[in-house]
């Protein structure tokens, strides 16, 4: 996993220094604060040309339109390539930043100190289970050890009932299927129910303590043997005798392993001490245990490139709410602007003129946010100066902006200019009194949208305050 996790921002930097070179100048005068990863850029636009090189039927139809409004300009590929290349590269530096963080987190976690002791869990507490590498005769192999928790002494054991009998036997024999014949390791309980239970092997040639068979077992041999214990209830106690009918089986080199290392526990080490200590050899080779680290590392890798992966089907998403905000804006710029050019046609201004001195008045007022709908009519004014059509230019005006309102008023001007200025005063005060009526229902709909965000506040503090109150309530009624 380190491998994965260093190579991965690695690769990311030697590609941008390899192509640190490519295309310098289109990324060379771009402001730092609006592309901090600016540095991935050039790498980004080889990797992003690369890719329309293999996929020639690539297009970002949605992306251009929207962009296209957007920038206010008759030409946007500019934008949009640099819009793709930009999306690459933040993609590329959430994943690094995920991969770097991820390879300081399995360091962190990544704990491969020798250990030496395993600490009992207090008595009556669970069996602790240890997860570890054990290294042994130059192989690794994961293994887990159960640790019995510190028993108690022998006055404090408890007496037997009989009837728990089958009980017990079904839970001794664990996987083995009846008494008849067992072998499979037997789980040695300590209790059952409220029975604190003592075992007794009066042969550990065939079964140690931990309730496997020992090696003198051999493969399809049966051996009668009696396993003793002694229930334990308070003051009273009673043996029981648990006859059984040993048969070998074939284990692998791990079982074998863990076994060799449960019976040098069950040798070295006293029931009542409260650490374990482990074996650092079997059999006259070395033994050695590691912790296992923390699986969190790969979780947050993950979750990382699932983050990722949505990021980049969510990140057009922001396009589309600079859209909306651009639309919200131009309607309400529509009124300012259809009103001052109605006031300026009556009062003896041409429609070039009045449109002219509005974009004028716009420009010397210095805004600090610039309106979308100012820009397009400085645009028009542009074209309209190099030489196109006053009715082409305000034609695509309003195909620009992309509004019913716009477009309304774009044909009305397109028509003055073809059909002649008849009823043109007309037209223009009707269009100052919808944009009117289309404001009030915009300033209403932002209301209510308003409202509904609002909404959620105030029914978490209407939940605050009935806990605050009911609480009190609660906690005073006696059950």
């Amino acid at each position: 996993m380190i491998v994965l996790y260093a190579g991965v921002p690695a690769l990311c930097l030697i590609l941008a220094l390899v192509f640190r070179n490519y295309k310098k100048e289109l990324f060379k005068k771009l402001d730092n604060k609006e592309h901090p990863l600016r540095f991935l850029y050039p790498a980004s636009a080889r990797v992003y040309d690369l890719f329309k090189v293999i996929y020639p039927s690539h297009a970002h139809s949605n992306v251009s339109s929207l962009l296209k409004q957007l920038c206010v300009r008759e030409n946007v590929d500019a934008e949009i390539y640099l819009y793709n290349i930009k999306k690459i590269a933040s993609l590329t530096g959430i994943f690094m930043a995920v991969c770097t963080v991820g390879m300081l987190l399995f360091i962190s976690l990544k704990k491969n100190s020798i250990v030496s002791y395993l600490t009992r869990p207090q008595y009556g507490d669970a069996n602790a289970t240890y997860k570890m590498d054990v290294e042994y005769d130059n192989t690794a192999e994961t293994v887990e050890l159960t640790i019995d928790s510190v028993k108690m002494t022998e006055e404090e054991i408890l007496a037997v009932f009989e009837e728990s009998y089958d009980g017990v036997m079904k839970a001794m024999l664990n996987e083995n299927e009846s008494p008849e014949s067992v072998s499979k390791p037997l789980e040695l309980i300590d209790s059952y129910e409220n029975i604190k239970i003592e075992w007794e092997i009066r042969d550990i040639s065939l079964i140690n303590y931990n309730g496997e068979i020992t090696d003198a077992v051999e493969e399809n041999e049966f051996i009668p043997m009696d396993l003793y214990a002694t229930f334990t209830i308070g003051d009273i106690s009673r043996v029981y005798c648990f006859p059984l009918m040993l048969t070998g089986e074939s284990i692998s080199a791990k079982e074998l392993l863990i076994r060799n290392i449960y019976e040098s526990i069950e040798n070295d080490n006293s029931a009542f001490d409260p650490e374990v200590s482990l074996p650092d050899s079997i059999n006259g080779k070395p033994l050695v245990f590691r912790e296992i680290g923390s699986n969190s590392d790969r979780i947050f890798l993950l979750f990382g490139a699932a983050a990722t992966v949505f990021l980049i089907f969510a990140y057009d998403r922001t396009l589309e709410n600079k859209l909306k905000a651009r639309q919200d804006e131009m309607l309400l710029d529509f009124t300012e602007i259809v009103f001052k050019l109605s006031l300026l046609y009556e009062a003896g201004l041409s429609i070039y003129k009045a449109w002219e001195r509005i974009v004028l008045e716009y420009e010397n007022s210095a805004p600090q946010k610039p309106h979308y709908a100012y820009r397009e009519m400085r645009l028009t004014l542009e074209q309209i100066r190099n030489g196109a059509s006053e009715a082409q230019a305000y034609g695509q005006f309003g195909m620009r902006c992309g509004l019913h309102q716009y477009m309304k008023l774009g044909s009305i001007l397109e028509q003055n200019i073809t059909k002649g200025a008849r009823g043109m005063k007309t037209l223009l005060r009707q269009e100052v009194r919808d944009s009117f009526e289309d404001r009030k229902r915009l300033a209403r709909k932002k209301g209510e949208e308003a409202s509904t965000k609002l909404m959620i506040p105030m029914v978490m503090m209407l939940i605050i305050v009935i806990v605050i109150i009911a609480f009190p309530a609660v906690m005073s009624i006696r059950f």
